[in-house]
């Protein structure tokens, strides 16, 4: 049996960007805005996980990864609810407060480091 080797914190491999939402209709004008914006989403989906896997074990709440990442948190509530919904992020039960005082969730990757596959 050999012992496995334990990864740093900046040694976890990085994670698959899930690809964008498709449009929300068939129309060319809906297609073609899907199509503008997705290499934004890929970059800031791709950022929000870098910062997460960052924070470590600790997490990040959404007001977090808004500040660290230098963009607004109606922004960033979108792409962790898309990285939620691929297995990427895990939201658990801890909480922190929030600049307003109200508590949010801490987001983490699942167990394992990597961001799930998508």
């Amino acid at each position: 049996m050999t012992a496995a080797t334990q990864l740093g914190l900046f040694d976890v491999p990085a994670a698959p960007v899930p690809e964008p939402p498709p449009p929300a209709n068939a129309s060319p004008t809906s297609q073609a805005a899907a199509a503008k914006v997705a290499p934004a989403m890929r970059g800031r989906r791709a950022q929000v996980l870098e910062y997460v896997r960052r924070c470590g074990s600790l997490g990040a709440t959404r007001h977090e990864i808004a500040e660290g990442c230098g963009l607004l948190l109606q922004s960033i509530c979108s792409v962790v609810r898309q990285l939620l919904d691929a297995g990427l992020l895990c939201e658990g039960r801890e909480t922190r407060a929030t600049p307003t005082g109200h508590q949010a969730a801490v987001l983490t990757l699942p167990p394992g480091g990597e961001g799930g596959a998508a």
